[in-house]
């Protein structure tokens, strides 16, 4: 499987879903927060393609899917969480080719949202890969 740049709503997804699960303070700056995240994975895909792509600002604005708007809220479906950690998989695996990305803050946020999820839902990372509806859901937004 090869590397790309994710989608601008897939950053926001990404977001979003630590938001609703919490894992951000009140004095997060959202657009600060997706730009470094879209800045990681552009930076990992230039690493592994020998590219210098421009950096891009990406500017916050809550979504659980592509075309859903959503807000902060206390409870996440079961679906809600499995698409979460499923796009969180799909950007760590598109972010974590340069040789940065151990100790960067993405992968930070990226391993405190999956051990949110798997609480959450009480699985752990094998179970929920073995589910018949997460292996349905889309690999990237």
């Amino acid at each position: 499987m090869s590397a790309w740049v994710c989608t601008d709503n897939h950053i926001r997804l990404i977001v979003t879903g630590a938001g609703r699960l919490d894992l951000l303070s009140k004095d997060t700056d959202l657009n600060h927060l997706t730009t470094t995240l879209a800045r990681e994975n552009v930076l990992s895909v230039d690493c592994r393609y020998g590219e210098e792509t421009p950096k891009r600002d990406v500017a916050y604005s809550p979504v659980d899917r592509v075309d859903e708007p959503a807000i902060f809220k206390d409870r996440m479906s079961e679906e809600e969480l499995l698409n979460l950690h499923k796009q969180v998989g799909c950007y760590e695996y598109q972010s974590c080719e340069h040789p940065g990305w151990d100790n960067s803050d993405a992968k930070g946020l990226c391993d405190r949202i999956t051990d949110a999820v798997e609480e959450a839902l009480d699985m752990t990372y094998e179970q929920i890969n073995e589910m018949k509806n997460y292996n349905a859901l889309p690999w990237g937004v």
